[in-house]
């Protein structure tokens, strides 16, 4: 079964998120999403990651700023606050 974003376990979930979450017209994202445009921002985020982590990786890989952290919650927040983060828990 094709269930693209999750739709057959949580029917209208994304629908609901993009109107009341980010405002973003659902039908217009759909459409982009199972276009060509769609097909070409895969592409785009499939080679940003392979040139971030070129060599086999486990999930979830995290970095900020372009350094590779742990994905220990501790570890996380230190390199976000050491960034330059100003949320609260920094």
């Amino acid at each position: 079964m094709d269930a693209p974003w999750d739709e057959a376990l949580t029917p209208k979930k994304p629908e609901a998120c993009a109107k009341n979450v980010t405002g973003i017209d659902f039908t217009k994202m759909k459409a982009c999403f199972d276009g060509p445009r769609g097909d070409e921002l895969l592409k785009e985020a499939s080679a940003a990651f392979t040139k971030a982590f070129p060599k086999p990786t486990f999930m979830p890989q995290i970095s900020v700023d372009g350094n590779v952290v742990s994905a220990d919650y501790d570890d996380v927040k230190k390199a976000l606050c050491k960034d330059g983060s100003d949320a609260p828990v920094c």
